[in-house]
């Protein structure tokens, strides 16, 4: 017959093995089921992707693949800055989600983790969705940072949608939401040694300025006076030349434009880029914008095929600080 104190080991030995096996067991299902470790997403996950969509509040940015290329759809189709959109995707696959803080759904609202269609704008923080056709390929919502005034390292909270899980990432992750944030702002990315003339028109004012190797200064054709440092600035613009908007060529008889100047310039390749700088509003308010007009030969339309194909969609919103300096009256030397 078996002790007392023998059956009270044997059941406490039984009971100690259970307890430990249902922790090994709970243990791995949450190993199992964890993002811990993981990035955000997967490479291979966004492959074959041509809708993505990043709602944050009531604003709401669509970026659609037609074709070879990415558009913005609350910019009438302008296209995607290609790099930046390459940063984001590489960006998911590579940060790492740090530790899961909650698996309460009742705790959403607390780390702004709520739906967009479940939420207010104060408990809502950004969702961001990539689709496959009309397929939800992947949906996380970043929700608010977490307080670094405890003494912990900061970070940000998020969630994927459809689970309950809460996790924290060990950074803040930015996602730009505004249209104006997409799109290709390089316009232009000239040397300003490949240049060989320069033609300015305003009104009655012109400058035409010819050089005959890289090296020599620009002289003008009728011996007016120009400002050489003026002149290499403006052209050194070429280099970095931006744009802030866009707006397609169908409304730009809605703009109320001022014509400000023609350009036209010549490369020692053969090549040529013909612009005008329209001005639009008042002197306190004035904006500027560049229409490109069609290259003037075939070595044009060449070097500059990328551009002009944008160009004949759309109009350039550019900075007032570059718009004023197409001006031939501001390359005149001021005289003694």
């Amino acid at each position: 017959m078996i002790s007392t104190q023998k059956l009270f080991l044997i059941t406490l030995t039984a009971l100690g093995l259970a307890a430990m096996s249902q922790w090994i067991t709970r243990s791995h299902s949450v190993r199992v089921d964890s993002r811990v470790g993981e990035a955000l997403i997967e490479p291979g996950l966004v492959e074959g992707i041509d809708k993505i969509v990043i709602e944050k509040g009531a604003l709401r940015l669509t970026l659609r693949q037609e074709g070879e290329e990415w558009k913005i759809e609350q910019k009438e189709g302008f296209p995607v800055n290609k790099q930046k959109l390459l940063q984001l995707l590489d960006r998911l696959s590579s940060i790492p989600i740090s530790a899961m803080v909650s698996q309460d759904p009742t705790r959403f609202a607390d780390f702004d983790l709520l739906a967009p269609t479940d939420s207010t704008e104060s408990s809502f923080g950004m969702a961001l969705r990539f689709f496959k056709g009309s397929d939800p390929v992947v949906e996380i919502l970043f929700g608010k940072d977490r307080s670094s005034s405890s003494g912990a390292a900061g970070g940000q909270y998020v969630r994927f949608a459809q689970e309950s899980k809460i996790y924290l990432l060990k950074e803040h992750f930015e996602i730009a939401y505004m249209p104006e944030d997409w799109m290709r702002i390089q316009l232009l990315r000239l040397d300003p040694a490949q240049v060989q003339s320069l033609q300015l028109e305003k009104g009655p004012s012109r400058l035409s300025l010819a050089r005959k190797t890289k090296e020599d200064p620009f002289l003008e054709k009728n011996q007016q006076q120009v400002s050489l440092a003026e002149v290499e600035t403006l052209l050194q613009d070429l280099s970095q030349f931006t744009l802030l908007d866009a707006v397609p060529r169908a409304k730009m008889g809605q703009l109320k434009l001022r014509l400000q100047a023609k350009a036209l310039l010549t490369l020692f390749s053969g090549g040529g880029l013909a612009f005008e700088v329209y001005s639009q509003g008042s002197k306190e308010d004035q904006r500027y914008y560049l229409n490109l007009l069609p290259p003037p030969n075939e070595a044009g339309q060449k070097a500059f095929a990328s551009l002009f194909r944008l160009s004949q969609h759309w109009l350039f919103e550019i900075a007032a600080w570059q718009g004023v300096k197409w001006n031939p009256e501001n390359l005149l030397q001021s005289q003694p």
